[in-house]
Order: structure tokens, then sequence, then C-alpha cells
């Protein structure tokens, strides 16, 4: 089994996909755009719960990517914070 090093944002309210990234850093980039995107169209208030998780290339050819999505390592997890704090 190889090792994704493929990133999505998945919309969890919805079940989709919103964007796919190769590494953390970007994810978190974009995951914060698409919060400010979401505010801007429809009020200060507004927000779509996301989540960041690893895709499982073996099976996303076959199958939904949001639903076969694995998560975060801790490693990963903690990366995350860290691009987390340059983007704020």
């Amino acid at each position: 089994m190889s090792t994704s090093k493929n990133y999505i944002i998945v919309d969890t309210f919805n079940g989709r996909v919103v964007s796919r990234h190769r590494s953390l850093a970007a994810a978190a980039k974009a995951d914060r755009k698409y919060g400010a995107a979401v505010a801007r169209a429809n009020g200060r208030g507004s927000y779509i719960p996301t989540a960041i998780r690893r895709e499982n290339t073996e099976r996303a050819r076959t199958s939904n990517a949001y639903e076969t999505a694995l998560p975060l390592t801790d490693a990963e997890r903690a990366e995350l914070e860290r691009a987390y704090e340059v983007v704020s």
C-alpha cells in the first residue's frame, strides 16, 4: 500500500470534496479562503464545516473520495496546526 501525499478539504455538512492539495500548508490556506468566501457570499456569521483529510489514492478512482478519505496522522495534525498559525 502506498502512502498518499494528497490532501482534500471536505465539506462535512454536504459530504462533498471542496478541493485537493499536495501539501498541508496549501490545504490550510485554501480552507481559510473557502471559509472567507462562504462568509462573504452568505453573511458574516455563515460557515460550512470542513475537514482536511488524506486522500485514499488507491480507492479514489473507483469510489467517492469523501467516503474513502483517511484521517490525518498525529504528525500531520501537528503540521496542520503550524500551517494554520502561519496563515493567520
